[in-house]
Parts: structure tokens; sequence; C-alpha cells
């Protein structure tokens, strides 16, 4: 049995700590409260009055009974009720109004009293059985979100539903801190668990190389210092947020991604901490400096560290594809703008040498009425220098309008193949019918390591722009160079549309990976497709959605001839509406008649007939069994006709705004426990 309140245990010198209570009582309650938390039904009054007797005691009883259900807890002083309360409990027990009650003579009394409130209200003790089902239940917790907000409270809410008294807070916050603590260990343990002696001894180095970053506590991200000038440590080195998309950068955190790989952290993914709990702890990492993680219990920095790095290799991953993005959409805003500046030089020039043309095609169809002139005559009339510039200039634009802007990216492929050529030795995954983009990187892979010295003939090239593939027909170089520029865009398009993705990272994996995991998946999938009534083989599934497919457009194709309101044209659907008819005289006058004679509705019975044409009362469900706060009440047993009843008052209560305390005083046959 707990008390209204707790002094904790030896207070530090010079501070005053007021008691914390165990119960907390509000401040007067409104209506709605007092209806929800202070309404005794005929069960709970025969209770009361069979067991007691004077106001006092059974005002009291009453108040344990009602503080019970909602609290979990007895109270053992009176002194913080309500008068409203006690004036609310009085008028249902039949009482004179009470404005205060003094606490009980006898303590023993109140003893049997509280043992036969919680027999009555079928509430036990918190025993060993309900300690250890806590305990677990707070490990589960931890292992799942390891930081839990209100934690106390929703371990008290759990052992309300399963009607247990709780212990004291104090006893109670500490048991569950106990619990916090110990679970966190255990995560600790089974994550440096998984860990070999080569990655302790590389996160040892990691964490003492250079000197430490000063760090704040409410930091997201480390900032970006010269690890040469010891700014920084190695450690934290690799949570730098990634700078501008240029080649050396994407070839640095390349490195790390490579560096971080090295370390064989894998084993972490199958120690049962959930990608959520990891995300967690390396956000919480991210708060602290080198030197106090080093200053952790070795189990406890080894975890930490590693997964901290673990969950930083998933987010380089994800740099690595929004700076490759990055690189090629400035490699083409580059190309695009040397090629638009180069080709208005050009077509400068180009006006020029037209206009050469033009004037001597002028003297050629002057000359064609003297067939007898010679070729001389004809050289007499023309500038040749002047004619072979204008010929080059249009030669000139030719190319650069044909192949131009390619030109332009190839000058850039050095840079590209920085990077480029380690980038595509990421493990690519695809999603079914996009296999083609992993041939087509196992093919760069291997002109890269040299184990083919040129494109093959019969490479794929559907993904190469049409402009551009007239260049695979050029030497050798070039030919490579324009396949690969295009594979690299096409890589960036593919990765942002979800085709291709990589698995071991954060953001860029698989879309069915978002919605579910395969782990969880395989857990619920038989359940699943049970409740939605699919097959579970997916052949059989596909063979049902491709026949009723067929059978609705059968019955579409069925019902057209006699459909006044849709009709195909031209293969388009086209809808239409009957013409508007004009109102014959008088219908205005009518429909005021209508309107005066027209009887008002109540809004009950409104609500069953939208509820008889709809259906809606079939969808809502009634709390489940170990929610019920019923008391084993046979008045809340409710037959289908009452809670009926009491679900179309209770609408009616919360879309009028009139509230479960008024509803029930304009009703008869409905309290507010029902």
């Amino acid at each position: 049995m707990s008390f209204v309140s707790e002094h904790p245990t030896a207070p530090g010198v010079l501070q005053h700590t007021a008691p914390r209570p165990a119960v907390f009582m509000p401040p007067p309650p409104s209506d709605e409260e007092l209806a929800f938390n202070w309404t005794l039904s005929e069960r709970d009054v025969d209770f009361i009055l069979t067991n007691h007797r004077g106001p006092e005691n059974l005002c009291r009883l009453a108040i344990q009974l009602c503080v019970l259900r909602q609290h979990g807890r007895f109270l053992t002083t009176y002194t913080h009720v309500s008068p409203p309360s006690l004036g609310y409990l009085c008028r249902q027990l039949d009482l004179m109004p009470l404005v205060s009650l003094s606490s009980p003579v006898r303590s023993t009394t109140e003893t049997d009293s509280q043992r036969a409130s919680a027999a009555y209200l079928g509430w036990r003790l918190f025993d060993a059985e309900a300690h250890t089902e806590i305990r677990e239940w707070v490990v589960d917790q931890v292992a799942q979100h390891l930081y839990v907000e209100d934690l106390v409270e929703k371990a008290s809410a759990r052992l309300r539903t399963r009607r247990i008294i709780l212990p004291g807070r104090a006893a109670f916050e500490r048991m569950v801190n106990a619990a916090h603590a110990e679970a966190e260990q255990q995560i600790f343990a089974r994550l440096t668990q998984a860990l070999s002696d080569e990655t302790k001894r590389a996160i040892d180095g990691l964490l003492s190389a250079g000197q430490t970053l000063d760090r704040r506590a409410d930091e997201t991200e480390s900032s970006a210092t010269d690890t040469s000038a010891g700014g920084t440590t190695d450690f934290f080195r690799f949570a730098q947020y990634p700078p501008e998309a240029k080649a050396k950068h994407i070839v640095t955190y390349l490195g790390w991604a490579a560096a971080l790989r090295a370390l064989h952290l894998d084993p972490l993914d199958h120690v049962g901490v959930g990608p959520a709990l990891r995300e967690r702890l390396s956000t919480a990492v991210r708060t602290y400096a080198a030197q106090p993680l080093k200053a952790f219990e070795p189990h406890k920095r080894y975890a930490l560290a590693a997964v901290f790095l673990y969950e930083t290799r998933k987010r380089l991953l994800d740099y690595l594809v929004e700076m490759h993005a990055q690189f090629m959409t400035e490699m083409q805003r580059e190309a695009r703008n040397t090629w638009a500046k180069e080709h208005r030089q050009v077509r400068k020039h180009l006006h020029r040498g037209v206009a050469s043309l033009r004037e001597w095609a002028e003297t050629v169809l002057a000359l064609r009425t003297s067939p007898e002139a010679p070729l001389s005559t004809l050289l007499d009339h023309i500038d040749p220098h002047r004619m072979a510039g204008a010929v080059a200039d249009c030669v000139k634009f030719e190319r650069l309008e044909r192949h131009g802007l390619l030109d332009k990216l190839h000058g850039k492929y050095a840079n590209l193949r920085r990077y480029f050529r380690s980038f595509v030795d990421r493990p690519f995954a695809t999603e079914a019918g996009s296999a083609s983009m992993l041939a087509n990187l196992a093919l760069l892979r291997q002109l890269n390591r040299g184990e083919l010295k040129t494109l093959p003939p019969d490479a794929a090239t559907s993904f190469v722009p049409v402009t551009w593939r007239g260049s695979l027909q050029s030497s050798e170089p070039r030919r490579r160079r324009t396949w690969a520029i295009s594979l690299a865009l096409s890589l960036k398009d593919a990765l942002r549309s979800g085709d291709v993705f990589l698995p071991d990272s954060r953001r860029h994996v698989s879309f069915w990976h978002l919605c579910y995991a395969e782990p969880a998946w395989q857990q619920v999938r038989a359940s699943a497709l049970a409740t939605l009534g699919l097959a579970t083989d997916g052949t059989t599934a596909i063979k049902a959605l491709v026949q009723e497919f067929h059978d609705t457009a059968a019955k579409t194709e069925h019902a057209w001839a006699s459909n006044p309101f849709a009709r195909i044209e031209g293969g388009r659907l086209r809808l239409r509406r009957d013409p508007r008819q004009s109102e014959p005289e008088g219908t205005a006058a009518l429909r005021q008649l209508v309107r005066r004679d027209r009887s008002r509705v109540r809004l009950e019975h409104l609500l069953m007939k939208v509820d008889t044409l709809c259906g809606v009362s079939q969808h809502v469900k009634p709390p489940p069994a170990e929610a019920s706060t019923s008391d084993g009440d046979a008045l809340l047993r409710l037959t289908p006709e009452r809670r009926y009843s009491a679900l179309m008052a209770a609408v009616v209560a919360h879309g009028t705004n009139l509230g479960i305390a008024a509803m029930a005083d304009s009703t008869e046959d409905l309290t507010v426990r029902v």
C-alpha cells in the first residue's frame, strides 16, 4: 500500500525538499472530470453501503475506490480531496454534503477497508511476479528505444491496466531505473561481444589520434577542422558534413567509407539491437567529445563507438550518393554553359559566313546566263580566303550543334574518372527489372581493372541519349568515354528513383525495406495475408488479380451501351449530364411552401438514419477486455440495444460539444458510467 506523499531519503545539506505526492490530486475538477473519475455504479454504491456505516466512512471508501481505479494507489490522508468531488460522491450516496474529511481514527480499519476495496475491484498487490513482469517489460522497452520518455509513467500505466496496486512512488522509480540500467548494460555487453579484438584496437586508435575536438552538448554535427593541425580526432572526422561536391572531396569520402568497412562492424546487425536504437545511440555519441568517451567503462565505450561508426558508414554512403548527384549536375551545368557561350560566338561568325556564301551563290546564278564564262571569271568575283573561312564556320557550327555538348563533357571526363572508378565499386543492388544496370556496372569495373581492353561491341547502350549514340561508332577512346559518362548520368537517375540502391546505406535503400524490413515481414507475412484474404503463393495471387481485372472489364463493357452519362469518343472518355430543365411557373412559391411545412428532424433520428444507410456503428468496436474498467459491473455488460443507444448518445455528446456529463443529465436510461 502506498502513501499520499513520500519524503526522499537523506536530503542534502542546506536543501529543502518538499514531499512528493504519490497520488496527485488535481485542483477542483470540471463536470467532465467529475463524470469520468468520480462516478459510482449501482454495484459500487451497494458495496459501499454494505461494508461501512457513517457518512465519513462511506465517503472514504468511495474515494478509495475512485482513486484506485484512476491512479492504482490508495490515499492515507484525505486533506487533498476537493469539496466538489466530496459533494458529487455524497449526492450519489444520498448523503448530506461534506466539505472536508478527517483522517481515520484507527489504521487497522483503513487497512481492512483498502484490502476489501482491492478485492472488490479485482486488484492485487505488487508481488514478486509483478516485479518480474514489469522488469522484463522495461528491458524490452529499453532494447527497442534505449531512452524512453516518461518510462515510469508508462510502467505505472501498464500495472494499472493489469490491476496491480502500485508500490510507493520513490521505490517504484528506483526499481524502474534499476531495470533500465540493467537493460542498458546488457545492450552494451551484447554490442561489445560482437566486436573482434582488432576492431577494439582500431576504435582505441581512432579515439586517441590527435587532439580532442571541443564539442558542445547540443551539436548535431561535428565541426570540420584540419586534422593535420590537431583540431579533431580521427574518430569524429567521419561525422563531418560533406563539403562541395568536388572530385577530390568524393575521393576522400570514398577512402573514409573503405576505412570504416575495414573495421568489420557487420556483426552488429545480428545482436538483437534494432536500427532505431542504433540510430539513437549514434546520435547520443555525437553529443560527446572524445575524452568523455574514453572515460566510459570499456564495454560501454566500445559499444557506443562501434554503433557510431556503423551508423556513420551508412551515412557516408548517403553522402556519396548525394555528392555524385551534385557532381554530375554541376558537370552538366558547366558543360552546357561553356557550350552555350561558344555557340553564341560561333553563331556570330556563322552569320558572316552565311552572308559570304549567299553572295557567292548569287554570283553563280548571275553567271548562269553566260555558259561560255570560264571558271576564272567566277573566281574573280569571290575572295577564296573569305569563302574558306565561311565554310570553316559552317563546319564548326555543325559540329558544335551535333557534338558540342558531348565534347565539353568529354573534357571533364578525366576529373569524373578520379572518383567514379572507385564509386562504382560500392555494393549496389536493384529491384526486379533493373538488373541491366548491375551488368553495366560490372562491365565498367572490368574495364577499370584492365580485364577488358576495349568496350565490347554488344555492350548495352539503351541508357545512352539518342543524340550521343553516333559517338559510339567513333574511335575506342571516344566511344568508351561516351558510354561511361552516359552510365554515370543513368546511375544518378536510378539512385534518385530507387531503381538502384545501396542496402548498407540509411536512406538509399530498397523501397520495400522502408515499408517492412525482411525479418519483420517474415514474422507477419502469414497473418497479414490471412487477414487480407490473399493467397500465400505469388503466382496464385497474380492470377486472381488478372481474373478480377478481366471480370471488371467485361462488366464495364457490357454496361457501357446502356450508360447515358459516359461514352468513348476517339479513344477518350467523355462524360455528360442531363441538360438543365427550365423551372415551371410557380416552382419558387412551391419551394417556399415545402420549406415552411417541412417537419424538423431530431439529431439522434438523423444519426440512426445515416447509420442505417452506411453502417457506421458496425465499425466502432468496444475496448478490449484488458483495458476495460467495468470491474465486473453487470450494468456495463450492455445488450446490443443499450450499446447502440450509448453509442449514439456519445456521438451526439462529442459532436455537439455537449459533454458526457450534460448528456447523462439529459437522458433517462443512460448514466455517465455507461
